[in-house]
């Protein structure tokens, strides 16, 4: 009898240390994910006077600045990676380089998984990196 409840004792122990692991990496994403919310970016490895910049308002809308015309996007970022980025609208002024913030906007739309450090935020389409940016403070 002694074995038997030696044994359902160590297999309870076991499903509830397994069970804690996974929530630590599942609460681990969810927090990386948190730390996006209300920050601010700038297109890194990009020439020019002014570079794109965006701020991920919240968990579903992103604001910011093509370079000439502001521009905000209805958005999802998963904590396990995946992004979307839909109903991109900007302003329409006329810039002198427009084909550059009509590129850096349609990058925006095609890009479907992001990672994300403390100081970089990349944006890809599946394996290519289409967005790098650094984090403004």
């Amino acid at each position: 009898m002694r074995k038997i409840l030696l044994g359902t004792a160590f297999s309870v122990a076991l499903l509830a240390t397994s069970c804690s692991t996974t929530k630590t990496a599942d609460t681990k994403k969810e927090e990386k994910l948190a730390t996006v919310v209300g920050t601010k970016w700038q297109l890194a490895d990009a020439t020019g006077t002014a570079l794109p910049t965006i701020k991920i308002a919240d968990e579903q809308k992103m604001i910011g600045n093509a370079s000439c015309n502001n521009f905000s996007a209805q958005i999802k970022m998963n904590p396990d990676g995946s992004f979307f980025a839909k109903n991109v609208i900007s302003t329409r002024m006329t810039c002198k380089h427009i084909d550059t913030e009509v590129n850096f906007l349609n990058m925006l739309r095609k890009a479907n998984r992001y990672k994300v450090t403390a100081k970089r935020l990349e944006l890809y389409q599946n394996e290519i990196l289409l967005l790098k940016f650094n984090r403004m403070p």
